[in-house]
C-alpha cells in the first residue's frame, strides 16, 4: 500500500546554518540519493549533493537566496521533497513524502514538522497580520459598535451621512479606505523588513539580520520613550491645572 503525505507550513522560519545541516542530515539517513537546491534573486540555481556547498554560499544581498529545496529518493516509489520560500503570501514551505510504508511516511512526516517547529522565530504572530488589517478590523468593529449601540437605542442616530446619498456614503468609504492604504503602506514594509517571514541566515545575510536587530531595537525604545514622555507630559500638566 502506497502512503502520499502533503503538508503546508504557514508559520514563520528563521533558517540558520545547522538547522539546514540537520535537516540535511536527517534526510540522509533515510534516503539514498538527497539533493539540494537554491534558487537566487538574480535567477540563478545552485545544486548540489552537498548542502554544506549551501549553507557555505556568500549569499550577498544582490544574489541572496530566496529559496531552498531538498528532494529525496530511494527508488520510483520512496521519495521526499522539501522545498521552502521566502517569496509565498501565506505559505512557508511545502513538503510531499511518499512511501509504501506507512509508519517510515508517518515517522519522516512527524520528524520533518518538528524540525521546522523548532526554527520559528518568536516574532511569528507578527508576521501574520500587517498593521493595514488591524486598522480595517478596528474600523469595523467601531462601525459596528456604532450601529448596535443606536438600535438599541443607547445613542441617537447619526444624522451626519443622513443628508448624503447612497452612492456618495460608499464613495466616502472608498476614499477612507484609499487613504488608510496610503498611510500604512509604509508602516506595512516597515513590518515585514523588521519581522522577515522566512529568512536564511546564511552567509553575507548574518549582518543583514544584525541591522535588522538594531533597527527593531531603535523603534521599539522609541515607542515606549514616546509613551513614557507622554505619561509623564500628562502627569505633570495635571499637576499643574490642579
Amino acid at each position: 500500500m502506497k502512503t502520499t503525505l502533503s503538508k503546508d507550513i504557514r508559520h514563520s522560519l528563521l533558517v540558520e546554518e545547522g538547522d539546514l545541516q540537520s535537516l540535511y542530515d536527517f534526510v540522509s539517513l533515510k534516503y539514498n540519493e538527497v539533493e539540494a537546491a537554491a534558487k537566487c534573486i538574480d535567477g540563478s540555481k545552485l545544486e548540489t549533493k552537498e548542502i554544506r556547498e549551501i549553507t557555505s554560499f556568500e549569499n550577498p544581498s544582490y544574489r541572496k537566496i530566496k529559496s531552498i529545496s531538498i528532494h529525496a529518493r530511494n527508488d520510483s516509489d520512496e521519495r521526499m521533497s522539501l522545498d521552502i520560500w521566502t517569496d509565498r503570501a501565506f505559505i512557508s514551505a511545502e513538503f510531499q513524502i511518499e512511501s509504501q510504508n506507512d509508519e517510515q511516511a508517518l515517522y519522516v512526516s512527524r520528524e520533518i514538522l518538528n524540525r521546522l517547529a523548532e526554527v520559528k522565530p518568536w516574532y511569528d504572530l507578527l508576521t501574520r497580520v500587517s498593521i493595514s488589517y488591524v486598522l480595517y478590523g478596528l474600523w469595523f468593529i467601531w462601525g459596528m459598535w456604532n450601529t448596535v449601540t443606536q438600535l438599541m437605542g443607547l445613542r441617537p442616530p447619526s444624522s451626519v451621512l443622513a443628508k448624503y446619498s447612497t452612492i456618495e456614503v460608499l464613495n466616502f468609504m472608498l476614499l477612507i479606505v484609499i487613504a488608510a492604504f496610503v498611510i500604512t503602506y509604509p508602516f506595512n514594509r516597515l513590518q515585514k523588513y523588521l519581522f522577515p517571514k522566512i529568512f536564511f541566515l546564511l552567509g553575507k545575510q548574518k549582518r543583514t539580520m544584525e541591522t535588522i536587530v538594531k533597527w527593531r531595537g531603535f523603534v521599539f525604545g522609541g515607542v515606549v520613550f514616546a509613551i513614557v514622555i507622554g505619561v509623564i507630559a500628562n502627569a505633570i500638566s495635571s499637576w499643574i491645572l490642579k
